[in-house]
């Protein structure tokens, strides 16, 4: 008599839905987030200013962050600015550029995603590179500049004991600064930052580092911000990197040279574009973005408007003085897929174009975002509210069309008018969805539980680009059909 074995049938289910572990706030769309390491209140966590005077309370005139934030309220009908401000380090100096990545990623995970524009106030390229990798994990819009921020630094101490001592440009009064750090040789003196206006608009900056009677230098970073907040001509900061627990010797180092093109060249910021290759990155370029955040007036320009139904090619800025860029200079901006500004031939002062630093127009990534964000909410809506009847999304043909009709309802969202990406015809959307019935989905899904529609919209485009030939040509009308002065007119086709 054979034997039957009995086998313990398999219960485990393994179901894989991707899709954002993180909520999403409905109305994100036109929230824009701005990350500073100027010092402010809360640090790692987003406090919302609704305008210039609420802002003022927290951050002074003379920062980075107010006047970043003052050219993004001068842009039309923008509604508000989400500002998270990076904690300082223990010992008082500004955070380092894998901080801003951390901080970035923390803020995500506790609070969510509320916002879909992202703008810093520093031009770094090094900060700029770790946020673009933060920001491409997420849905999310990533504006910047080509600045890479003039530093004057001062080297102290060898070994354990070496100390960088920076003072930070971005965003002051131009590049017609001049810094010097004093050396005081082996007397003592005390801290002091003094500014004396110069013939080139700019001031000359002395910083002499408090020091005891052999030279050694015992200021610390908390010194210097207490300095530079008591006195608002001086909107740098200057701070320590390094092991910095022990004094070290004071050494003299040369003021930074006039002008500025020398850190934010456009052969630099195209090396920085290429590098990120992402469609999360929207480049700006101006002459100069020390002074006028073009980041930040692109992002004012955008943000009122739906995602996916605008391009910002031609759009018009406010307060915004015109680059004076060359053709050259634009050709190469174009070839790297960066942004920038100019005057047309009407007189409008325009955006010169809406590329991601690899390529794609920009309002096809955001349409991509919309619809992917429309089409998880839906889906997870149906299964976690199936329809009066149902406790539960069955596999079958009836569930099937469940998902595909909520899939349509997105699509159809999209042709409205006031979004209005989705090319539509005859009042419907110009689309496809393919729902795979029971009998043509795969037996490894039946099992697995998952279900595998698909679809196909028409993207609509904007007039980028117009293209006119025209012809005209000059008849001679013979003499005999002149009529001077008989109020007949002639009119040839």
């Amino acid at each position: 008599m054979p034997v039957v074995l009995s086998t313990r049938p398999s219960l485990d289910v393994d179901v894989n839905i991707f899709h954002s572990l993180y909520p999403v706030g409905t109305a994100r769309w036109h929230n824009v987030l701005l990350i500073t390491d100027d010092p402010g209140p809360n640090a790692g966590q987003i406090t919302i200013y609704g305008d210039m005077s609420e802002l003022a309370d927290d951050y002074s005139v003379a920062s980075v962050t107010y006047k970043a934030a003052d050219q993004f309220f001068d842009q039309d009908n923008v509604n508000e600015i989400h500002v998270l401000p990076i904690g300082q380090q223990a010992d008082g100096s500004p955070p380092l550029s894998t901080h801003w990545s951390t901080a970035f990623n923390t803020h995500v995970n506790l609070y969510g995603l509320t916002w879909y524009y992202t703008v810093l106030t520093t031009g770094n390229e090094t900060i700029v590179a770790e946020m673009e990798d933060a920001i491409n994990n997420h849905e999310l819009m990533f504006y910047s500049r080509n600045y890479a921020g003039d530093r004057a630094t001062l080297v102290t101490g060898t070994g354990g004991t070496e100390v960088t001592w920076t003072a930070r440009l971005e965003g002051a009064l131009g590049n017609n600064h001049t810094i010097e750090y004093e050396d005081p040789g082996e007397v003592s003196q005390d801290l002091a930052l003094t500014a004396t206006a110069n013939a080139n608009g700019g001031y000359d900056i002395k910083v002499s580092l408090e020091t005891d009677g052999a030279g050694d230098i015992v200021t610390t970073p908390a010194d210097i911000t207490a300095a530079v907040a008591a006195d608002a001509l001086i909107s740098f900061l200057v701070f320590c990197e390094g092991a910095g627990t022990s004094a070290v010797s004071a050494e003299t180092q040369a003021a930074m040279a006039n002008g500025g093109d020398n850190a934010g060249t456009l052969t630099s910021y195209a090396s920085v574009v290429e590098t990120a290759n992402t469609n999360r990155l929207i480049p700006m370029a101006h002459k100069d973005p020390h002074l006028y955040f073009p980041d930040l007036v692109a992002v004012g320009v955008c943000s009122p408007m739906n995602p996916g139904s605008f391009t910002m090619k031609n759009r018009i800025p406010l307060g915004l003085p015109m680059p004076a860029y060359t053709s050259t200079e634009y050709n190469t901006m174009r070839a790297a897929n960066i942004n920038s500004f100019f005057t047309n031939p009407a007189g409008h002062d325009n955006i010169t174009d809406f590329w991601t630093a690899a390529g794609l127009y920009g309002d096809i990534q955001m349409a991509i975002d919309v619809l992917s964000h429309w089409q998880r909410m839906e889906l997870w809506d149906l299964l976690s509210q199936p329809p009066a009847g149902y406790h539960k999304i069955p596999y079958d043909n009836d569930g099937f069309m469940m998902i595909a009709d909520r899939l349509w309802r997105t699509l159809n969202r999209g042709a409205r008018p006031q979004w209005n990406f989705i090319v539509s015809r005859d009042g419907q959307p110009a689309c496809a969805i393919h729902a795979p019935t029971f009998q043509q989905t795969e037996l490894a899904d039946r099992k697995n539980r998952i279900y595998r529609p698909w679809w196909e919209a028409t993207f609509k485009g904007a007039v980028h680009e117009v293209v006119v030939n025209g012809y005209l040509t000059v008849e001679f009308i013979p003499p005999s059909e002149v009529r001077l002065g008989s109020g007949t007119e002639y009119s040839y086709v």
